[in-house]
């Protein structure tokens, strides 16, 4: 965070142009360091449902996230995550191609899902809580994420951070599933999204 009395003290001794420029570069420097960039390859977004009775787990290959955050100041923070459905893989062929028509995920009208924070807030221990906006299949809800914040290696000065979370979701709150999939006979309407983000400062 950057102290009032700082700036204020800043814009007293410089000229107030010269001040104003200063102050502009104090507080973009301090806005990238709360970027992290996040590595695609090392992290996961997935889910776990039910078929007939039986959990099966999926996984999407193709996302993208844009995160912004410091565990000393969270309410400053914010994060937008994109998933291409089509990236769908569930360990079943037959199954992730399904999941892609327009009686599941309608990927070819809706190819992506997307995440983004309106209010993040610490609980403690390293644990936070994001409040947000999912949207699924054209439909957006409000949703809570409870997630950890730590460092891979537990140094205060490492560069590397694990972000973990889940959300469990209705699937048919958000119109997935229709005609006879509408109901849980098939495919349980509990889905519960999971996230492991692992991220570098840049």
């Amino acid at each position: 965070m950057i102290e009032r009395a700082m700036i204020r003290d800043v814009v007293r001794k410089l000229g107030r142009s010269v001040a104003l420029a200063v102050v502009a570069v104090i507080l973009a420097t301090a806005a990238s360091a709360a970027e992290w960039i996040v590595d695609v390859d090392e992290s996961r977004i997935g889910f776990r449902a039910t078929q007939m009775g039986a959990q099966f787990e999926g996984r999407f290959h193709r996302f993208s996230a844009d995160v912004r955050f410091d565990p000393d100041d969270p309410g400053a923070g914010r994060a937008a995550l994109t998933v291409e459905i089509a990236s769908v893989d569930t360990g079943n062929a037959e199954r992730d191609e399904a999941m892609q028509t327009a009686v599941w995920m309608g990927a070819a009208e809706h190819p992506a899902a997307t995440f983004e924070t309106d209010r993040i807030e610490g609980v403690g221990d390293g644990r936070y809580r994001a409040e947000g906006r999912l949207s699924l299949r054209g439909t957006s809800r409000e949703v809570v994420f409870p997630f950890t914040f730590a460092l891979r290696n537990g140094d205060g000065d490492s560069d590397v951070a694990v972000v973990t979370g889940e959300i469990p979701v209705s699937r048919t709150e958000f119109g997935i599933g229709r005609g006879e999939f509408a109901g849980d006979g098939v495919i349980g309407d509990r889905v519960v999204i999971g996230v492991e983000l692992v991220a570098t400062r840049p």
